[in-house]
């Protein structure tokens, strides 16, 4: 990679800046930049592209580094003042937190025809949403990026930065990867963290599109978070519930009765059927679990209840393990119904030792 000193010192020059004025720009000391004029350190990338981008000229006029394509953005300078027609839009339902891009479209005439072709957002009422300018301050937000700071939802963010909201170290993550979205170009996306502000109990999903113009210039970023908090606290449940299941003497077995497959099974089904479980998952397992895991002579009756919905009266059957032991089997059955598909929950108790017991208690008497 090169970097034009001369044509940079040039261009410098023209527009009227020293070297502490640039310095201050890109917030770093005066003498890097004296060292980049006078061949001493070539800058990195990253700061080319930034330099470039503070300079509003193209980076290949001081580098050989090619412009980047990216997609094509109008200039934002007009978005601040219409910015809370689009930020506070909330008449958009999406599920399942997809991205689209057809009802940005459409909010088009809110920005005086402006062309905004926003390549990745996720159109969400809770999301957190703002908008900062190439010198990372904010220009606008919107009612939900304020109601996480305690702030009212007018309040005007303009001219503000990261340091102004957030701790030390969380407006300097913040800052550094909107930094890396600009220097680069290149959206950051879809990572998890705590949302920032929010003192560690809300975590959030993740996004930084640089705002590209047609001329392939960075001219600000949108940033949006999407609050996923209490999916995070699904999860940690479900861990410990998976947890929970997995060191159980019982075997947990969840069941798609329409589909003929085996959603999960714990982990101590190895113990009892001295099988992997995955030879008991899907619709192979199901067909193994019906054929090679309910006893021979118990898979009538097995089969029968479980077509006809009478899982009350499965109160006991038979089981062999890889060895062809027999073992005996106490369950707990539940039905679901959910979008007229049945499911089914199995809850197995091994009791092959009790029955035994009793067996020899009655030859002795």
């Amino acid at each position: 990679m090169e970097f034009y000193a001369d044509k940079f010192k040039t261009i410098r020059k023209q527009k009227k800046l020293s070297l502490k004025n640039v310095a201050e720009i890109l917030n770093i000391n005066w003498q890097t930049v004296w060292n980049w004029e006078n061949r001493k350190i070539i800058p990195a990338e990253a700061k080319i592209r930034h330099l470039c981008n503070c300079l509003e000229i193209e980076v290949n006029q001081i580098s050989d580094i090619h412009i980047t394509t990216g997609h094509s953005f109008k200039e934002i300078g007009s978005i601040s003042e219409l910015w809370s027609t689009f930020a506070n839009y909330n008449s958009i339902e999406v599920k399942h937190e997809k991205i689209i891009i057809n009802e940005l479209h459409k909010l088009s005439s809110a920005f005086n025809q402006s062309a905004v072709l926003l390549n990745a957002l996720l159109v969400y009422n809770s999301s957190l949403i703002y908008i900062k300018d190439i010198t990372l301050n904010y220009i606008a937000a919107n009612k939900a990026f304020n109601q996480n700071l305690s702030l009212s939802e007018n309040y005007d963010v303009s001219g503000k930065k990261d340091d102004d909201f957030f701790s030390v170290i969380e407006a300097d993550k913040n800052t550094s990867i909107d930094l890396k979205a600009i220097d680069t170009g290149e959206p950051v996306t879809d990572y998890e963290d705590f949302i920032p502000g929010s003192r560690k109990q809300r975590w959030g999903l993740f996004s930084k599109i640089p705002l590209i113009n047609n001329k392939g210039k960075v001219t600000g970023l949108l940033g949006y978070i999407v609050d996923i908090t209490e999916r995070r606290k699904r999860e940690i449940e479900q861990n410990m519930l998976n947890s929970m299941l997995e060191k159980s003497q019982e075997v947990f077995w969840a069941v798609d009765l329409n589909g003929k497959r085996i959603i999960s099974v714990s982990g101590n089904i190895e113990n009892i059927s001295g099988k992997d479980k995955k030879y008991f998952i899907g619709k192979a397992g199901f067909k193994n679990w019906i054929s090679n895991y309910i006893h021979p002579e118990d898979k009538e009756f097995f089969i029968e209840r479980l077509e006809q919905n009478r899982f009350s009266e499965i109160t006991q059957y038979r089981i062999l393990d890889s060895k062809l032991k027999e073992k005996i089997i106490s369950p707990v059955i539940s039905k679901y119904e959910i979008n007229n598909m049945t499911f089914i929950s199995i809850l197995e108790r091994e009791i092959t030792n009790r029955h035994t017991g009793l067996s020899i208690a009655i030859k002795n008497l």
